[in-house]
């Protein structure tokens, strides 16, 4: 469905490895959070749903609240944070045949874009091997920082616009580090 980076052993290893090659070099260490809650942060959305009507409401709804944001510039080709929407209509569901179901999923690649920063002012010639591994994480989706579900009884304008502003404030909270 979508791809999502989990970090492995060597990525873990190597990213140490840069971390204390930065420290030798009397280099500020690399500060995560304060990059994240500097405006604008660059974020994109992606909605996955058969149903061409309920996606292009989900895209509109969530284009709005990037818009009402000032804190949010809407980037498509390098966000810093993504959130995915998956939405499907409940089938075969006796007690409420006109639900649906979502399943959210937030990826940050803030970490990745800070680290291929660096790696850019890194003359030294083991960072040439790091820095090929650090642009090419650079280009996934990101790591995951937060999945949920949600449910609607039924497919309303209302509910759905309801529906979008909470998972919005819950993704914006959760990229200030919340």
């Amino acid at each position: 469905m979508f791809r999502v980076l989990l970090p492995t052993i060597f990525g873990l290893v190597t990213m140490l490895a840069l971390v204390t090659e930065l420290r030798a070099q009397n280099q500020a260490p690399i500060n995560v959070q304060a990059a994240i809650t500097k405006p604008p942060t660059h974020v994109d959305f992606a909605v996955i749903c058969d149903d061409a009507e309920v996606r292009e409401k989900l895209n509109s709804l969530l284009r709005a609240e990037v818009m009402k944001n000032s804190e949010l510039v809407w980037d498509a080709r390098l966000p810093a944070r993504k959130l995915f929407i998956y939405a499907q209509k409940d089938i075969n569901d006796r007690k409420n045949p006109n639900g649906w179901s979502f399943a959210v999923a937030q990826v940050s690649n803030l970490p990745n874009q800070i680290l291929a920063a660096r790696m850019m002012k890194c003359d030294a010639p083991q960072c040439d091997e790091v820095r090929k591994f650090t642009y090419e994480i650079v280009k996934e989706e990101g790591m995951l920082k937060h999945m949920n579900v949600a449910h609607l009884d039924e497919m309303s304008d209302v509910a759905l616009s309801d529906l979008v502003s909470t998972l919005f404030a819950t993704f914006v909270a959760k990229a200030k580090g919340q």
